[in-house]
């Protein structure tokens, strides 16, 4: 990163105040760069690969220069509508990763159940029968584990008063539910997130 920005500031009238970085969001792997530059001040903005691809249409080609190529003209594009990446709160980072998890657990539940449908469906009673003998003990693991994410999840919510609030609100909305709730305090990170501003020109 440090060669990185060394080689920014041999550019003319280079400056952190007014440069724009835009990458892919992806993850955990964005994070190096997220240490690196936001404390020193850098406008970051991440936005979602499928986002960026959509809006530029078919291309061809995939390599980390064409891919760079992409994320800079869809950024010189739409940078009237840029959302600069704000660190959550630490109770809020930790709810986000939380979630996440609780994610990736359903979804390893619901590859077990879904299988077992099919077998039966199709009629695969044998098969249909092994899988459950070999699987159950499994999904029960990660029923509990979600059982587990989901109760640190309200715990850390419920020690939030500003979390907790904003929670109660959202779920007196009438077809909101507990998880569109939560989902929408992670998107706008509490509701802190910054409307969408230009950084340059009007």
């Amino acid at each position: 990163m440090e060669t990185l920005l060394k080689q920014l500031e041999k550019l003319p009238d280079f400056g952190l105040e007014t440069t724009l970085f835009c990458m892919e969001y992806t993850g955990i792997y964005c994070q190096p760069i997220i240490n690196f530059f936001y404390p020193i001040g850098a406008n970051l903005w991440l936005q979602s690969a499928v986002h960026i691809k959509r809006s530029l249409g078919l291309t061809r080609g995939k390599t980390d220069k064409a891919d760079a190529r992409l994320i800079a003209k869809y950024c010189i594009r739409h940078q009237r509508d840029q959302r600069l990446f704000k660190l959550a709160d630490s109770v809020l980072a930790t709810v986000r990763q939380l979630a996440q998890q609780r994610e990736r657990l359903m979804e390893m539940a619901k590859a077990f159940t879904d299988l077992s449908q099919d077998y039966q469906a199709m009629g695969l009673l044998a098969e249909f029968k092994l899988h459950q003998q070999t699987s159950e003990v499994a999904l029960v693991g990660l029923q509990k584990q979600l059982k587990l994410v989901e109760a640190q999840i309200e715990r850390h919510i419920k020690a939030s008063p500003e979390l907790k609030s904003n929670m109660d609100l959202l779920l007196s909305i009438p077809g909101v539910g507990r998880q569109t709730a939560l989902f929408m305090l992670i998107f706008t990170s509490n509701f802190t997130a910054p409307a969408a501003r230009p950084l340059f020109g009007r």
